[in-house]
């Protein structure tokens, strides 16, 4: 009979977990990654580095390498203070490689942190959007006209409200609404 045991259980379904199961593994561990599938709607799919640096200065990093730097001096006892840049770099390209291999590839620029508009209307520095939302960001630079569009009865999605969230800073939204089917 086959042992049920494993060398390593991992609690959590977010892209945390995934990345955690995936270094288990990685190393030779058999792993198991378990947790409830009600976190994933509160999930964006990004994969941020560091967007915000110092937090209480709320100034936004356009570099996130140059960003773990400033960290790094600023903030000693912080975890990306304790790991080499090097290591950091390795570990992202990792994820983004398997993610990749498996269908689903993310875009990232070497050099730089990505903003978009959440489904809220605000806006988000990321390191890396899976290739379903590669768009958003240079839309949002360009300040391309786009046409929201929801769906009747979609919850968590208001084409409106995010048009009216980033009125003063994409006038070229419109927003829809459409019934299904």
């Amino acid at each position: 009979m086959k042992s049920t045991t494993c060398d390593v259980i991992i609690i959590g379904t977010g892209m945390s977990g995934m990345a955690a199961a995936l270094f288990a593994a990685r190393y030779g561990l058999d792993t198991a990654l378990v947790g409830q599938t009600g976190e994933l709607g509160f999930a964006s799919g990004l994969l941020d580095l560091l967007g915000v640096h110092p937090v209480n200065g709320g100034a936004v990093v356009a570099d996130p390498w140059q960003g773990i730097a400033a960290l790094q001096r600023d903030a000693p006892q912080h975890p990306y203070a304790r790991m080499r840049i090097a290591d950091i770099r390795e570990a992202f390209r990792v994820v983004l490689d398997f993610l990749k291999a498996g269908g689903y590839p993310y875009t990232a620029s070497p050099h730089a942190n990505q903003t978009l508009p959440t489904p809220v209307g605000t806006l988000k520095t990321t390191y890396a959007v899976p290739h379903t939302m590669a768009h958003g960001p240079a839309a949002l630079a360009n300040r391309t006209p786009c046409l929201l569009v929801d769906i009747d009865g979609l919850k968590g999605y208001s084409a409106r409200q995010i048009t009216a969230g980033l009125a003063d800073r994409w006038p070229g939204l419109r927003p829809v609404r459409i019934s299904f089917p």
